[in-house]
């Protein structure tokens, strides 16, 4: 006896559940490398620039280790910008995706279907903190869900479609 639900088997339902949630760890992933890769450049570039002594002067100090931690510091802060700037921008374009999910074919859209607000997508990226913070769990949620949504596209009131 097959268990079917809205006309597709169980088993189905979860195969494309966990179908959809892989390749939304590949989506992360090729960011998440695409991220690293920027993070890498800014940090260099900004030593280059704030190795001056003026700069020294003024905010970075003459300790080699404090000057360090502070081009960290202001490496982590820009990066945030720059990160909910190119989740929230591409994914309230036409493209309703980011570079991995444009690659992977997945499109992220409002309940309706609809392309998101600038304003939904921003929300919806720092709502993934939540998910990140709670041991990836809210990320998890998308295999249990019938829409497949995460718990920052279930507060944000968005979903991913393939």
């Amino acid at each position: 006896m097959e268990i079917r639900i809205g006309g597709e088997s169980a088993f189905m339902t979860k195969f494309q559940a966990c179908k959809c949630f892989l390749r939304r760890g590949v989506a992360h992933l090729l960011d998440f490398v695409l991220m690293l890769f920027f993070a890498n450049y800014l940090y260099q570039f900004l030593m280059e620039i704030l190795q001056t002594e003026f700069v020294f002067s003024l905010w970075l100090g003459n300790n080699p280790l404090e000057v360090f931690f502070n081009v960290a510091i202001l490496t982590v802060v820009i990066l945030l910008v720059t990160n909910s700037l190119y989740y929230s921008l591409l994914e309230s374009s036409r493209w309703q995706a980011t570079l991995g999910k444009r690659l992977v074919g997945l499109i992220v859209a409002d309940e309706n279907g609809k392309r998101l607000t600038f304003a939904r997508a921003n929300l919806r990226y720092l709502c993934k903190w939540l998910s990140f913070f709670i041991v990836f769990l809210g990320f998890a949620v998308a295999l249990f869900t019938r829409k497949q949504q995460a718990l920052h596209d279930l507060i944000a009131r968005t979903r991913v479609i393939d």
